[in-house]
């Protein structure tokens, strides 16, 4: 497996173009390709973004309806990105294959230094973007899951205090400010009302 190569040792010897450049013949399309996909990909991942950043608000707000529209919305785009990163994974192989490289699972740092001069801007800038937004997601995603959680504690806690469950030996605080455990009925609500 090949990492951390320069250009020169990365590309099959002998196949030379204009202005030296050493490339495949047809990989050019390729690499447009990628940079296209990967140009659809950072619009996607920002679009997720942006809707879990939504979905935060919806969360602290408990807006119930609303985190269902969101809820749906997220899986979908979650969905369709997945089937281009698949689609991207395939193209990125089918290049890797073109310089018969022994990848198993091609990087885009890889990828980026067979890439005509032209295009390496570009994909440097995608692959920014597309990494950036993707950290995003990560970060947002585990601050929802946080407060999700944290909101099903306080709930369960309330339940148990309301109800009287799991909470019998509860330290109570007497008329005179004093702790102890007190056996009456600690029920904040009767159930059978």
């Amino acid at each position: 497996m090949v990492i951390g190569t320069k250009r020169e040792q990365l590309i099959q010897p002998g196949i030379e173009l204009s202005g030296g450049e050493k490339t495949i013949p047809g990989t050019r399309e390729l690499f447009e390709t990628l940079v296209s996909m990967l140009s659809v990909e950072s619009v996607w991942c920002t679009r997720l973004r942006d809707l879990l950043v939504e979905k935060q608000r919806v969360i602290i707000a408990g807006k119930i309806v609303e985190l269902d529209r969101i809820t749906a919305e997220e899986e979908l785009l979650a969905k369709q990105l997945g089937e281009k990163v698949s689609e991207r994974a395939e193209l990125m192989g089918k290049i890797t294959r073109s310089y018969e490289l022994d990848l198993s699972k091609p990087q885009l740092s890889i990828l980026k230094t067979l890439a005509p001069r032209d295009l390496v801007p570009a994909l440097s800038r995608l692959i920014k973007q597309t990494e950036a937004a993707a950290h995003q997601i990560t970060e947002t995603n585990r601050q929802n899951e946080y407060l999700l959680q944290a909101s099903l504690d306080y709930a369960r806690g309330m339940i148990d205090l309301l109800y009287n469950y799991q909470v019998q030996d509860m330290t109570l605080y007497g008329p005179r400010g004093i702790a102890g455990k007190y056996p009456a009925d600690k029920r904040l609500l009767d159930r059978k009302v």
